[in-house]
């Protein structure tokens, strides 16, 4: 895949923020966000104070597309490690659910048959057998059915993902994409122009997170997925960077 400094974009990213628009995009009439860019200048300063994010550096990048929807802006608290290994590798993104789950579930080093691999997902051995071969084909994992099969050390998630959907006011639709962006990322905010005068609604479920006027007024839950899930929001993030367009090994 094309590399994009890989190892200097993680450097870079030690301290402070590091912007970029997606390098991907999807089919269709780019979205014109009007009155929502002018918000988008408060992002930077709150993802910085997002926990652990001044020490660790953060790569923002705008308009993401995910598993699910187009992220407004996806904050990424990166391992540096793993992202500059998962750059510097040249495997293309594993952008099928499908591929990433056996991906993830294959072991770093010691050998699994694909029976085992099987088990642990629950599906077919002949349908496990078929994406392990697309996913050797392009260097994600190493090995046959005879031997078993380990995984590329490169593919592991490179960070926690931060969401934030910028709304000039209207809580109710940026609450709804919340919930798609949920399906993926470690946390989701929301970013509004100003609050009702209620104060937060009692409809924006306490794990969103809130800001206004450039501060945040409730910070978001993290939450759990599966390292099939993480590991497949993590490999959109890097199609992103690198600008990928196609699954890698589709079938």
């Amino acid at each position: 895949m094309t590399i994009l400094a890989g190892t200097s974009l993680a450097a870079s990213a030690e301290r402070g923020v590091v912007a970029l628009t997606s390098g991907r995009t999807l089919p269709g009439r780019p979205f014109a966000p009007g009155p929502e860019a002018e918000l988008g200048n408060d992002v930077h300063g709150l993802v910085e104070s997002i926990t652990g994010a001044r020490a660790k550096g953060v790569l923002l990048i705008r308009e993401l597309p995910g598993p699910f929807g187009i992220a407004d802006y996806t904050a990424v608290i990166p391992n540096r490690v793993a992202i500059a290994a998962r750059l510097n590798s040249p495997i293309a993104p594993l952008l099928l659910e499908a591929e990433a789950a056996v991906a993830a579930v294959t072991p770093f080093s010691r050998p699994w048959s694909s029976q085992t691999i099987a088990r642990r997902l629950d599906w077919p051995v002949g349908v496990v057998e078929e994406r392990l071969r697309g996913l050797r084909r392009i260097g994600a994992v190493i090995g046959s059915s005879n031997t078993g099969w380990v995984r590329h050390e490169a593919l592991q998630p490179i960070g926690r993902l931060h969401v934030i959907e910028v709304k000039v006011r209207d809580w109710r639709r940026a609450t709804d994409q919340a919930y798609t962006y949920a399906s993926w990322a470690d946390s989701v905010s929301i970013l509004l122009g100003q609050l009702p005068s209620g104060g937060i609604p009692t409809g924006i479920p306490p794990w969103i997170g809130c800001a206004a006027d450039k501060t945040w007024r409730r910070r978001p839950v993290l939450r759990r997925h599966t390292p099939a899930r993480r590991l497949w929001a993590s490999e959109h993030v890097i199609a992103a960077v690198v600008g990928h367009h196609q699954p890698s090994a589709a079938m």
